[in-house]
């Protein structure tokens, strides 16, 4: 575990040196990245310190730090540290502070008006959880890079799971791509958030949520062209085997990406060479990578993202693909880059994020129609693999643990297995009036992904505000999970965002549950996997309303329960979710290079 001492930055806090302090705490935040929340503090000669008292005085100095009016950033200074908004946001909110409000507040002084240097000050500390009005339009009219770094910021957070949360990014989602309009580059702007609000937008309620994708993509294409040609040549054609470049993020065997697009790739064998260009290279393993018989490595980093392009982009050329497929869009910010550059005739994406891309050099999304929504939500024209191509894989080491408890039991623990990008205020409140119409005492367990340390102590408070007697688990050993998720009686698959592999594990163990359909083609693939597994069509709701009267008569019915677990552990699941014909996707490719 990384560790934070906090002896430097308050030292020089306290001590009126700020543009050592500023230094100190941008190493402090990129720590606190670099561990995903995930970090120990400790204080002087070393020893450690508690939670409570660490962060505590780590938002006592930040405050102290930036309540001085001597303290000025500079713009390299700023797009460093509004990069961090929602960590900065996270220590606050797991504090007694809750928000960073007494600070801005001290920043507008007695004229209430923030103004000057302090307008960048109030984009890098207004926190998702502040219960302040966001003056976004007179920041904009002052520092329009400031407020549209702030709106990403707000945006891409991965934890909105508060109302007050929750509001805003439904408030700045409306706002955001008429600004985004308005630009011309990319210079200024925090460039890792632009692929966070590409993705995390997908979690909100906004019917328009995506528009922000189309305004993303339009200006990273119109800062590429700024700089000069970028596209590649057609490549020479004729080639006895055609070469398929596979733009890969996440990709190793115990993560979602390998388990449901492995299958699909490897098919491709049979007819195109495979280039895997990989712009995430921790996040790869050389087990993955044998599927490829070339691979290009793209070094994600932020402050070298034009040189990387301009090294790589010549490689990308000397193997002249025929195709490029996505598997997804918007994992990694190095796809966000790719997605707008025309490499080959055909540029076809995935749904390994299951939402339109909004890309200005996709050609098609390519579904599943067991899987797929409506359409109309996508910016892409759809193409349509025939059906049962899809087939997903299970984590390596996968097993059934035996069950503890009873079945049937008064006392109904049911699993919510959710990143925390997909807990939100309707689903919370929605569970609660469950629980209130239920007659059984049902107990939720929430198995939260993506959340270890700060993450998972703020998304632990905020689900108990709502569910006072909850039970929650951080990230943990695929084992353990399984181990935990097995005593539980039934689920509840998380919405307006469902779920995929959550979904496989549950009905691994034999754990039925309830889903809600929507036209979102992430609120869509709940329903074709209870179809997989030929599961009763009254488990898939169709609104809010018939979510909850499922879950309740789901959750007072132990014998329907224990009839639909015996189905299930009686189905042979890892064969039928592997069962697909991958073959069909390259069928489909190859029918759309014809065209």
């Amino acid at each position: 575990m990384l560790s934070i001492d906090l002896t430097e930055f308050e030292r020089l806090t306290y001590g009126q040196e700020h543009e050592e302090a500023v230094q100190i705490l941008l190493d402090i935040l990129q720590t606190v990245e670099s561990s995903r929340g995930h970090f120990s503090i400790c204080g002087m000669q070393g020893e450690l310190i508690s939670d409570d008292e660490g962060l505590t005085r780590l938002a006592a100095a930040i405050s102290t730090l930036f309540a001085n009016r001597a303290v000025s950033l500079s713009p390299q200074g700023f797009t460093r540290l509004v990069s961090a908004n929602r960590w900065i946001s996270a220590i606050f909110s797991a504090t007694a502070f809750r928000n960073t409000d007494h600070l801005l507040l001290a920043l507008a002084g007695k004229d209430k008006q923030i103004s000057g240097d302090n307008l960048s000050k109030l984009a890098v500390l207004y926190s998702q959880e502040s219960q302040l009005d966001l003056p976004i339009d007179l920041l904009f009219a002052a520092r329009p890079l400031a407020a549209i770094s702030l709106a990403l910021c707000l945006i891409g957070s991965r934890q909105m799971i508060s109302p007050v949360a929750h509001q805003k990014r439904e408030a700045v989602l409306a706002w955001l791509p008429a600004k985004l309009d308005q630009l011309s580059s990319l210079d200024g702007l925090p460039l890792p958030m632009l692929n966070s609000a590409a993705m995390n937008c997908s979690y909100a309620d906004l019917p328009q949520k995506h528009d922000i994708k189309r305004a993303l993509n339009a200006l990273v294409r119109r800062d590429l062209l700024s700089r000069g040609p970028i596209d590649l040549s057609a490549p020479a054609t004729g080639k006895p085997r055609p070469t398929m470049l596979v733009v890969l993020d996440w990709w190793h065997p115990g993560h979602a990406m390998y388990r449901c697009y492995a299958p699909l790739i490897h098919a491709c064998k049979s007819r195109f060479r495979l280039v895997a260009l990989v712009t995430s290279p921790p996040a790869t393993t050389t087990e993955a990578l044998s599927l490829f018989d070339e691979k290009i490595e793209f070094d994600d980093h932020c402050q070298v993202w034009l040189a990387e392009l301009r090294r790589v982009m010549p490689l990308i050329a000397e193997h002249a693909p025929d195709v490029v497929y996505f598997p997804s869009v918007g994992m990694s910010l190095a796809t966000l880059y790719f997605s707008n550059i025309r490499m080959a005739p055909l540029q076809i994406a995935g749904m390994g994020h299951p939402a339109t891309t909004g890309a200005t050099c996709i050609d098609y999304v390519i579904s599943s129609p067991e899987v797929h929504g409506d359409d109309s939500t996508m910016f892409e024209p759809v193409c349509m693999m025939p059906r049962n191509c899809l087939g997903f894989l299970l984590p390596p080491g996968t097993t059934r643990p035996k069950r503890r408890r009873a079945v049937g039991t008064r006392n109904v623990r049911i699993a919510i297995t959710a990143s925390t990008m997909k807990l939100n205020p309707m689903l919370l409140t929605t569970l609660m009036e469950i629980a209130t119409q239920a007659t059984h005492k049902l107990s939720y367990v929430f198995f939260i992904g993506t959340c270890p340390g700060l993450t998972y102590l703020n998304a632990q408070r905020s689900i108990r505000e709502v569910i006072p007697d909850c039970v929650t688990y951080p990230e943990q050993p695929y084992a353990d999970y399984l181990a935990k998720l097995v005593d539980c009686d039934m689920f509840l698959s998380p919405f307006p965002f469902g779920n995929t592999n959550g979904i496989v594990d549950c009905f691994l163990l034999g754990i039925p549950g309830i889903c809600l359909h929507g036209d979102q083609p992430h609120a869509a693939i709940d329903r074709g996997l209870f179809e997989m597994m030929e599961l009763p069509g009254d488990l898939v709701a169709m609104s809010r309303e018939g979510y909850v009267a499922a879950a309740v008569a789901l959750a007072d019915d132990p014998a329907r329960r224990i009839g639909l677990r015996t189905q299930l552990l009686e189905t042979d699941v890892e064969k039928r979710i592997s069962a697909g014909r991958p073959e069909g996707f390259v069928e489909t490719v190859v029918s759309l290079m014809a065209d």
